[in-house]
């Protein structure tokens, strides 16, 4: 099969919001490159112009290298290119997030320079010309079309480069073939995109507004002169010098750490006047930042089109960005006494509902699978939960005989926290400032260690295996590298790894058979961290049970695990802040 490698240049980066294709640019394995302009001001050059892109994007008998094809195709189909869904691709991003998962940059431009020797002069130039005149539309054409052949040719030495490589080991080979299916699945997911409900997005931004003038105020009040809650040297010197609290973080350079988690601990422990203040300021402003930010993402039907990343982090998770949906927050948070329940600003459009499905404790079931921890493992087979099971040993009675539900699932994160700390290598001081315990409460930390100690002491045994080999193995065959001084991030990587895995396999199936079964009415909408959320049509509840609880089957039938995956499943009518536990076996 002929492969062409293919870029676009888009009129913006905001392809759902109306930027489009300008110009595309290819080149052949003989290192032919090609340019061509669709702003031509002749409408028969024009009209050339989009059918010759037309066959490029749809040309069976060959295949496109692209370097980062989730934006490119996208890019192509929001400016009326139908780029068909399965169409034979390379994506070259994708083979070094493979190979050279602890690369410094996967960008076009630093992986040329890194691997081929290309300078990266040109790059800077253009940017700095476009930035000068509005967008790389009106950088001048000899410029731009320099730049575009330069582009295609580097996409194509990549390819050249990183594919042999991938198809020289097997298990690089089946993770790839992976990736590229995640590429289709993620473009339906942001296609279809998540509604924002921007009457509430102005209501929470009305409240909050009156509760931060509020904050700054009873500052003030208390400390007997304006206070700037923004600022670090202010805040430092009010809590640790004039107050006299404990220093429990320094920054980087040594001075008393002011960073909202710090704030929460000292909240916690302490319960100053002072610290609710400053603790009610930082969250809430940081809540007003993210819910203006929604406002700037939506289109014209109120969607928002995030970025979703299906490599986006050194330990082959998903990321979203535009905005930062995996920060959405939970009401129900231990040490932030000040939540802002920003998830109702998000739900299913009218005439649909959400499912969200939830991985019952996937990591640390991953993790004492790799333990091998015979009680870890008991209790997963008899389909308890772990996270449960440590909170009764770390808080006892204060957690079992909780009435107050809010007040338990703080608890239950709490200890999920530290049931997660563990294995990735937290000592007593961690384990007991997670906790929010007390030194005297030592010996339930040691209790729990008693009680699993291969999960316990995981963390070492996969340091081990980084400073030998340099990288952690999934189940599934992906390499996570990571520099050898880094080894006690060893479970980390692992369990975000192995998760990872599952999560992309678990997506592909489920995007695949809603697409069959329901016609592509219901679709995945994103992925949550160890969570995925499925608009469903309401006219189509009668076939709940059948269609979610094959969805269940789908993200759960992983034989090669040692240890039996679940899944919780809720549903969304409203909003996303309110969901309702439902089950489809």
């Amino acid at each position: 099969m002929d492969i062409t490698s293919f870029d676009t240049e888009t009129t913006s980066l905001d392809i759902y919001r109306g930027a489009r294709v300008f110009s595309y640019s290819i080149c052949d394995t003989d290192g032919q490159t090609g340019v061509m302009r669709l702003d031509h001001k002749d409408k028969f050059k024009r009209d050339v112009a989009r059918w010759s892109l037309h066959d490029v994007v749809n040309k069976n008998d060959s295949m496109l290298a692209i370097h980062n094809a989730i934006f490119d195709i996208g890019a192509c189909r929001q400016s009326g290119i139908p780029f068909q869904d399965g169409r034979a691709i390379a994506d070259t991003m994708v083979m070094s997030h493979i190979l050279r998962s602890n690369a410094r940059s996967h960008a076009l431009d630093e992986l040329a320079w890194e691997l081929g020797g290309y300078e990266k002069g040109l790059d800077k130039e253009v940017n700095k010309i476009a930035k000068k005149v509005g967008g790389y539309k009106y950088v001048p054409k000899h410029i731009m079309e320099k730049y575009q052949r330069l582009d295609a040719e580097r996409c194509m030495a990549l390819y050249l480069t990183l594919w042999p490589r991938i198809q020289a080991e097997r298990a690089h080979l089946e993770n790839y073939k992976v990736e590229l299916d995640m590429i289709w699945t993620t473009l339906r997911m942001v296609e279809r995109g998540v509604l924002l409900k921007q009457d509430r997005v102005l209501d929470l931004l009305s409240w909050l507004d009156e509760e931060l003038e509020m904050a700054v105020k009873e500052l003030e009040h208390i400390a007997g002169r304006y206070i700037n809650p923004d600022s670090p040297p202010q805040i430092a010197k009010l809590l640790y010098k004039e107050i006299g609290l404990p220093i429990i973080k320094r920054t980087d350079t040594g001075l008393p750490s002011t960073e909202k988690e710090v704030l929460f601990e000292l909240h916690a422990a302490h319960q100053h006047p002072v610290l609710h203040c400053i603790a009610k300021f930082r969250s809430y402003s940081g809540a007003r930042k993210s819910l203006l930010n929604y406002l700037g993402y939506v289109d014209e039907n109120s969607v928002i089109h995030p970025n979703i990343r299906p490599t986006g982090a050194k330990t082959g998770r998903q990321s979203i960005s535009q905005p930062a949906l995996m920060g959405v927050s939970k009401e129900a948070v231990l040490l932030n006494p000040y939540p802002v329940p920003s998830r109702q600003c998000f739900g299913p459009r009218p005439g649909n509902v959400w499912f969200c499905i939830d991985y019952k404790g996937i990591q640390a079931l991953l993790l004492v699978g790799r333990s091998g921890d015979e009680e870890g493992i008991k209790i997963f087979k008899s389909g308890r939960s772990m996270h449960d099971v440590a909170a009764s040993i770390f808080y006892g009675n204060r957690y079992k005989n909780q009435k107050d539900p809010v007040k338990k699932k703080q608890l239950y994160n709490s200890a999920k926290n530290a049931n997660f700390a563990k294995p990735f290598g937290a000592g007593m001081t961690k384990m007991l400032r997670t906790l929010g315990l007390p030194k005297t409460k030592a010996s339930r930390v040691k209790a729990y260690e008693a009680r699993f100690p291969r999960y316990c002491g995981l963390n070492r045994v996969l340091r081990d295996e980084v400073k030998e080999s340099g990288y952690i193995t999934t189940t599934h065959g992906r390499q996570l590298y990571m520099p050898k001084k880094d080894a006690y991030m060893g479970a980390n990587y692992f369990a975000q790894g192995e998760e990872a895995c599952i999560m992309k396999r678990a997506e592909i199936r489920v995007d695949n058979y809603l697409e069959g079964a329901t016609g592509g009415e219901a679709g995945l909408v994103f992925p949550i961290h160890d969570e995925i959320v499925i608009e469903y049509p309401r006219k189509m509840l009668p076939d709940a049970p059948e269609v979610i609880g094959q969805v269940c089957k789908l993200m759960t039938d992983f034989p090669e695990i040692n240890v039996p995956l679940g899944v919780d499943v809720k549903v969304a009518t409203v909003d996303w802040s309110k969901t309702e536990e439902v089950s489809y076996d």
